[in-house]
């Protein structure tokens, strides 16, 4: 529950309580030992960083602990959904997410998974992330400017926010 609301506040643009909450969340999922869950909120927090601070590097370490976690437990389902958050990263750096575009979509044939929503879903944001960063649009924070969440009057993010032309 805490990491869902955690990721909710982050599309809110709350950013210091989706931190606190996120925090919440890890600690609770360590102290129980649902590694799954732990994992679920390491990913979000990345996310968190990469949009609200740009902080790649911490970004991409919580993003490598979240993957390990679920690469450990076998559940290629996620191993997807953690590899597309890895190619935001790659596309906020100002490289390419295409290798990690097509490693989700291989797990996600593999496992027969394409159809599943958050699978599909994250797929399909990232897809279109590595197509307008091929085509030298801008991308903010890795992402399309049409996939960030817009809080209530107008976006959360400044036209400062986005990255350089490729």
């Amino acid at each position: 529950m805490l990491g869902n609301l955690g990721t909710l506040l982050i599309d809110l643009g709350r950013h210091d309580e989706a931190h606190q909450t996120l925090e919440q969340a890890l600690m609770l999922h360590r102290q129980v030992g649902n590694r799954r869950f732990e994992a679920t909120a390491l990913r979000a927090c990345a996310r968190l960083v990469r949009r609200a601070g740009g902080q790649l590097d911490e970004a991409e370490r919580l993003q490598g602990l979240a993957e390990n976690i679920v690469r450990g437990i076998g559940d290629t389902l996620y191993v997807a959904m953690y590899v597309c958050e890895r190619g935001h990263l790659e596309l906020a750096r100002g490289r390419s997410g295409r290798s990690e575009l097509e490693q989700a979509s291989e797990m996600a044939r593999t496992a027969r998974a394409a159809a599943h929503g958050l699978v599909s879903h994250a797929l399909e944001r990232l897809e279109r992330a590595v197509l307008a960063f091929e085509a030298a649009r801008p991308l903010v924070h890795g992402e399309c400017p049409e996939d960030l969440p817009v809080v209530q009057s107008g976006a959360w993010w400044s036209a400062s926010d986005q990255a350089a032309e490729p």
